[in-house]
């Protein structure tokens, strides 16, 4: 007679139970694993001091820094050109500011999607293609528009044919796509239209027109300097054309913008005035974990509101402005999971992902 093991009956239950228990905490493991795979600081790259974009990377930086577990410190650059590189060889710096057209540049490698009038960028591009580049977010709105002093007699810019008008910085292309923006919206085709004060940059340009040596320069609201000149020696901005016609002979140079109505209240602006108004982008790569995206989106997604008071630019930025349909770079894959997880990405982005990681222009439908 067969002799019965008296642990038998209980092996099965408890193998049942020990699996279970395992199923149960893996959850918290991974989820563990992943915040302490969260590095204690990063780095946002941003424009110069004194610019819109380095102002609200400085807010945005402050809010993360504050509430997350990652310190995210700001470094100050010539623009994306002096960091774009490094960051799509190796993941440095984690993340940088750039617009829609500084974007699509870096990671195209091309000069624009449509041909540009009197070659006004050039012909060379400004960039080789850095595929690893993504989009992490779209940030704050801001706008540029051709800043004159206030008691000047131009009403547009279409008066400042033959005037002086600081240009010239290639250098800095992400500033100059602007200029050319304002400059096609109101029916210019050459920079040789109007006599070009050369300068560095659109700071440079600004005191070019407080100290008397340009009428005018492309400027955007928020700068620290455009509060300077206000103060010192009073300036305005000129409104653009909201004509659905001229606005398109923009964006089809410079996707991912319009030309919006913008309120008195930053200097620079006297009465209700349409500048040219653009999201900026949260530029990361592929090198950048899920986690960290979701840190820091989540913590951007809850406390969006503490950026509103740092930064001019930053008044309004909500999290329905995150997924923008006209980007003109990929989205990060750790991004797209949490806006799908917060309900903001559907199969119309899905599409827009798929053509731009096709090299395609789904930013032209429009």
């Amino acid at each position: 007679m067969k002799k019965e093991n008296f642990f038998t009956p209980f092996v099965t239950p408890l193998l049942a139970l020990m699996v279970v228990a395992v199923l149960l905490t893996m959850p918290c493991q991974v989820w563990a694993q992943a915040q302490s795979a969260l590095p204690p600081r990063i780095t946002f790259a941003s424009h110069a001091v004194g610019t819109s974009h380095h102002g609200w990377v400085t807010a945005l930086s402050k809010v993360a820094s504050d509430h997350s577990k990652i310190m995210v410190v700001v470094s100050p650059t010539g623009g994306p050109p002096a960091w774009v590189p490094q960051m799509n060889e190796s993941g440095n710096p984690q993340l940088g500011s750039a617009h829609t057209m500084d974007g699509w540049w870096a990671f195209t490698g091309k000069i624009s999607p449509t041909p540009v009038p009197g070659e006004m960028l050039g012909t060379k591009p400004f960039y080789q293609a850095n595929q690893n580049l993504r989009v992490l977010f779209a940030g704050p709105r801001m706008a540029t528009g051709f800043l004159v002093r206030a008691d000047s007699p131009f009403k547009t810019a279409k008066d400042l044919k033959g005037k002086r008008v600081a240009s010239g910085y290639l250098a800095q292309p992400s500033a100059l796509i602007s200029m050319v923006a304002n400059l096609l919206n109101m029916g210019y085709t050459s920079l040789d239209e109007f006599t070009q004060v050369k300068v560095p940059g659109p700071v440079p340009g600004v005191k070019a027109v407080m100290e008397g040596r340009a009428d005018a320069t492309d400027a955007a609201v928020g700068m620290g300097v455009v509060s300077e000149a206000d103060a010192t020696v009073g300036v305005r901005f000129l409104p653009g054309s909201t004509d659905p016609e001229d606005i398109k002979k923009s964006t089809r140079v410079y996707p991912g913008g319009t030309f919006k109505v913008w309120k008195p209240g930053p200097a620079g602006i006297k009465t209700d005035t349409p500048l040219w108004t653009y999201a900026t982008l949260g530029l990361t790569s592929t090198y950048l974990s899920d986690a960290i995206a979701y840190e820091l989106l989540s913590t951007w997604w809850k406390h969006h509101q503490e950026t509103w008071p740092l930064h001019p630019v930053c008044k309004g930025w909500s999290p329905e402005m995150f997924v923008i349909k006209n980007t003109t770079v990929p989205y990060h894959p750790g991004a797209i999971k949490f806006y799908k997880e917060k309900g903001i990405w559907d199969a119309s982005m899905d599409k827009v992902q798929e053509r731009l990681l096709k090299g395609e222009y789904p930013f032209l439908d429009e």
